[in-house]
């Protein structure tokens, strides 16, 4: 959970989450976040101090799956870039 609820009164409550959860994720190896909230996905990635970690939202990724066309360009819409060639089957 990112603190989304916490949002409004309290910010900084987001912040520590979000940055916590892209600090472990960046220590784990991940080369992304998926979430199936939407506020979850602005909030990681907006407020990841600094770890630059791509958030997804599932639909971007079943999107891609399925060859939907534009989804590309939906991706590159992020505040953080995705790495296109290894959502894509290319090389990371």
């Amino acid at each position: 959970c990112c603190g989304g609820a916490h949002a409004l009164l309290r910010p900084e409550v987001v912040e520590r989450l979000s940055g916590g959860l892209c600090l472990r994720a960046r220590e784990a190896g991940a080369k992304g976040i998926v979430t199936a909230c939407p506020l979850c996905h602005s909030n990681l990635e907006a407020h990841q101090g600094g770890h630059r970690i791509p958030v997804y939202y599932f639909t971007e990724l079943l999107g891609l799956a399925m060859g939907l066309e534009g989804a590309e360009g939906w991706l590159r819409r992020h505040l953080v870039s995705p790495d296109l060639k290894f959502l894509t089957g290319g090389e990371a």
